[in-house]
């Protein structure tokens, strides 16, 4: 099962993390994306208000439209109790990307919190969050970090 081998690989690695290593660099591994790909986190709660997929679900087809996503990897974080909640998110929302199981302490170690809908990592391994509330904002700000 792959969500489940996912999320324990993750768990692992998060809790690696802690006592020794660097948040990126463990989501990286965990992701399989290279040094040379930036890694875009959507953060979605289970439980999320329908508000809350529509700008992270346009702002991935304008990436995919204008061919932004061959340099970059995209993962959801979903915040959720069991991998059961995993599967629900990925067929509810059509989900063709990475997946990651949030058990409330990502957002923590990536320096986000419950309002921030994204959480980019630069080719450098740099943490940057962005608040939803202007998608052509937030599209052109991605866009102007992978390129």
């Amino acid at each position: 099962m792959k969500v489940r081998g996912i999320t324990i690989y993750l768990t692992f690695l998060l809790c690696s993390n802690i006592l020794y290593g660097n948040i990126a660099d463990s989501l990286r591994t965990a992701t399989n994306t290279s040094k040379s790909e930036i890694l875009l986190i959507f953060h979605f709660n289970i439980t999320g208000c329908v508000k809350c997929y529509i700008e992270p679900n346009e702002i991935i087809s304008n990436l995919e439209r204008n061919k932004h996503t061959k340099k970059c990897k995209i993962v959801a974080s979903v915040l959720c109790d069991r991998d059961i909640e995993l599967k629900i998110f990925s067929k509810s929302q059509k989900w063709k990307f990475g997946l990651l199981r949030n058990d409330g302490n990502l957002l923590q170690q990536l320096n986000a919190t419950n309002e921030h809908f994204l959480t980019i990592i630069t080719t450098d391994n740099k943490l940057i969050n962005l608040k939803p509330g202007n998608p052509e904002q937030n599209y052109n700000k991605i866009v102007n970090i992978i390129n």
